[in-house]
């Protein structure tokens, strides 16, 4: 996708382009076809923020819808194990096993895609400048994190597998790497876990920078507005002071919003 911010669009401008072709008429010389002038439109700060907060919940979301599918994962690879133990390798047996790892691959990608996707969110954050430091250091510490969890002995081990299974290796190597790959699996689901409070008391942190930053900037906007009605001439309000004042009045209600949001997430995390 075209980042705007990088080519110096300031949040909440726009600019226009047009395309054009020549075609390659050598005889009656090339003619030019253009596009209808276009518009391109950066968001406003406030619309970035708010697309990268969802950005941020999608996250979580798909942290948590990890934890779980990697818990299925341990739970199958404990039944795949009892049936070896049991019946042994079978062309059946083979096939689950080879799904199973299948599954494993498949949430090694989805952990790199979480790492990235969090990254990105931070950097486009950074950008924007609206964070403090120290909050910037805990998310760089938290995708430090996420980055980690994608250990490549897991990588290994699903080749491994891969490998005994079609050396028809005896039972025992098969079960033993097996359960390696399960125990990497189980503590790798306990990290993330972790990992999913640690980014959701992240997020009411930064909440409370924002509501911060915004009452402050309403304080200020309320006394320069008490200063320019004491300065208003015959004793009434001109229609440009009483629209400010109403966008006071609407600045004052989203910041009650995001303050009772803020309660509701500190009671959740509390729990």
């Amino acid at each position: 996708a075209l980042d705007l911010g990088l080519m110096g669009v300031q949040p909440g401008d726009a600019i226009e382009y047009q395309l054009a072709a020549t075609d390659n008429d050598a005889v009656h010389g090339g003619k030019v076809m253009r596009t209808p002038i276009r518009k391109l439109e950066r968001a406003s700060n406030d619309a970035l923020v708010a697309q990268l907060e969802k950005q941020e919940a999608g996250i979580g979301q798909g942290m948590s819808k990890s934890v779980k599918n990697l818990e299925k994962l341990q739970k199958e690879a404990k039944r795949l194990q009892e049936s070896l133990q049991q019946s042994g390798q079978s062309w059946d047996q083979e096939n689950k096993i080879k799904n199973w790892l299948n599954e494993e691959q498949k949430m090694l990608q989805t952990l790199k895609q979480l790492e990235k996707k969090q990254s990105d969110v931070n950097k486009q954050k950074e950008r924007l400048g609206d964070q403090s430091q120290e909050l910037q250091k805990k998310k760089e510490a938290l995708n430090e994190r996420l980055k980690q969890l994608n250990n490549p002995e897991m990588q290994k081990l699903i080749d491994e597998i891969q490998r005994l299974l079609q050396q028809k290796a005896n039972k025992d190597q098969l079960k033993e790497s097996m359960q390696k790959l399960s125990e990497m699996s189980h503590e790798t689901a306990k990290e993330m876990d972790k990992l999913m409070e640690q980014l959701k008391q992240l997020e009411l942190e930064e909440a409370v920078e924002d509501v911060a930053k915004q009452m402050d900037d309403w304080a200020k906007k309320e006394e320069e507005l008490a200063q320019k009605t004491k300065d208003e001439k015959g004793g009434q309000t001109s229609q440009e002071l009483k629209d400010a004042q109403a966008e006071q009045n609407q600045a004052l209600q989203s910041i009650e919003k995001k303050i009772q949001d803020i309660e509701e997430k500190n009671a959740t995390l509390e729990k």
